[in-house]
């Protein structure tokens, strides 16, 4: 199977596929099957050639398209997922991931921020496989425009990008924790990892080097940003410096499960280094549901670490 754009010399295949996909699914797309029939020859050329703002990519299987894809540009920064569809004899075998993959794809490296979707929410097929490829429901919706009774919900996919904290970012880590309310606070002697979407800060934690172990702290993500994976990818990216030593991390009790997919286990408060120890009493003192977890420094094949909201203790 192969994935690629399609060329002038592929019109054929094109309108092939693609009225064959109106056909197939009328309601869950914005063009009616009678208008894409009526398009010239000139037209399907076109749009096989990319001239116009849509770009197609077909999965070919044995030469012959199996699978559609486009992308249009809605804005500067987000790029809108248009015309996917996959032939019914080979549905569940990737091609769909394999397609949306390469509009991501083509997102990351053209620096759009986003990619977006719309979703008929009673299509649940569709929407559970889009979830599952990063995408969120978004609070908007809009009427399909070859069937306007229908009312069709945004979904959203954001490039994120983790790196090390710039001592430029650590200024916006400090502003990200004043708008989530962690006191915390930075520290340039510190690990502080960014998850960035576009040039937006959308999450931060910190790893803090103290006493000789590792201390993972200030795992927070911006409201804009969250239940999106964020944190997730923040975690994952946590794992090559937490497996240098002894790490430990104090979250709230009802994240224990989401910690313990990196190697965390609940510790208890006597085997603590003695600072980390007064650390949690303090918290537990002021009525924090606070939880002591240690991850020893060198462990074997990770899981995976699932999409969940977490936020650590300070």
């Amino acid at each position: 199977m192969v994935v690629r754009y399609t060329r002038e010399e592929d019109w054929q295949e094109l309108k092939r596929i693609r009225l064959a996909a109106l056909l197939d699914a009328p309601t869950a797309f914005g063009v009616a099957h009678a208008s894409a029939a009526a398009y010239t020859d000139t037209g399907w050329q076109d749009r096989a050639a990319g001239r116009g703002p849509a770009r197609y990519l077909l999965a070919f299987q044995d030469g012959a398209a199996v699978g559609i894809v486009g992308h249009v540009p809605v804005n500067a920064q987000t790029l809108g997922l248009i015309a996917m569809w996959v032939a019914p004899e080979v549905r569940g075998t990737g091609i769909a991931k394999s397609l949306v993959q390469a509009v991501q794809s083509h997102a990351a490296l053209h620096n759009y921020v986003r990619v977006t979707l719309d979703v008929a929410p009673e299509n649940s097929r569709a929407a559970a496989f889009y979830l599952k490829q990063g995408f969120t429901f978004l609070p908007e919706w809009e009427a399909l425009e070859s069937h306007p009774a229908i009312q069709l919900q945004k979904m959203a996919w954001r490039h994120i990008s983790i790196g090390v904290a710039t001592e430029t970012e650590l200024a916006a880590v400090a502003g990200l924790y004043q708008t989530v309310g962690y006191g915390g606070g930075v520290s340039a002697t510190d690990v502080t990892l960014c998850a960035k979407a576009g040039t937006r800060l959308a999450g931060a934690v910190r790893l803090c080097k103290e006493e000789g172990v590792m201390v993972l702290r200030g795992m927070h993500v911006h409201p804009d940003f969250q239940r999106q994976g964020i944190g997730s990818l923040l975690l994952t990216h946590c794992i090559p410096y937490l497996s240098q030593g002894e790490s430990y991390c104090l979250p709230y009790d009802h994240l224990v499960q989401f910690y313990e997919q990196a190697g965390f286990r609940i510790a208890a408060v006597a085997g603590l280094p003695p600072f980390l120890a007064e650390r949690l009493n303090g918290y537990l003192a002021s009525g924090q549901q606070i939880v002591a977890m240690k991850r020893p420094g060198i462990l074997g094949k990770q899981s995976t670490i699932s999409n969940t909201a977490q936020t650590s203790a300070p």
